[in-house]
């Protein structure tokens, strides 16, 4: 049961990277481009989680050296279908999500996944405990842990932002991390 359920995963996962890869590949006639496109939207149809896909291709080429202008110019197909993708999610639905926000309301949601995005962090470092499913105590207030793991985050991307100049793909590295986390 596990392996039939984990297929969408895997399919989002294909679909997400062949077009990423079609994308910055240095070929750029219409067949490439239309591979690209059309990847991202299969993976769109797998798993929400590929709306990320034209921030991270932003966030690439950005690193490569382009132009604002040029990146926008490159990506806005990208954001036209995902923004075509959401409206049509979105009357299908009748709301955005599928379910409202699993810790209750949006603050509460926002405190909490403070706690899990510096878990998450930990994990990359120092992958102990591993479990399949991460459980968190819901935050409705602004504690001291929920304090200390919002500004280890900060300061993780203050210092991405500080050196992504002399070490860009460590800077696109993490920021990548950041950007795959930005759906949960």
């Amino acid at each position: 049961v596990s392996w039939v359920a984990e297929q969408g995963n895997l399919a989002a996962l294909f679909f997400y990277l062949l077009g990423w890869l079609l994308f910055i590949s240095r070929k750029k006639d219409e067949a490439v481009v239309m591979g690209a496109f059309l990847s991202f939207g299969l993976s769109l149809l797998c798993k929400e989680m590929s709306a990320t896909l034209p921030f991270a291709l932003c966030l690439s080429l950005y690193v490569q050296g382009a132009r604002p202008r040029a990146i926008l110019k490159s990506v806005l197909p990208h954001f036209g279908l995902l923004f075509v993708y959401l409206a049509v999610r979105s009357l299908a639905l009748g709301k955005l999500a599928q379910t409202g926000y699993w810790a209750g309301d949006l603050p509460s949601q926002i405190l909490t996944m403070f706690k899990a995005f510096a878990l998450y962090v930990k994990l990359a470092v120092l992958p102990r405990p591993l479990s399949f499913e991460y459980t968190f105590a819901v935050k409705h207030v602004l504690d001291a842990e929920v304090l200390a793991c919002a500004m280890l985050l900060l300061g993780l991307l203050s210092l991405v932002l500080w050196r992504e100049r002399k070490y860009p793909k460590l800077g696109f590295g993490l920021l990548f991390f950041f950007l795959a986390l930005a759906p949960v």
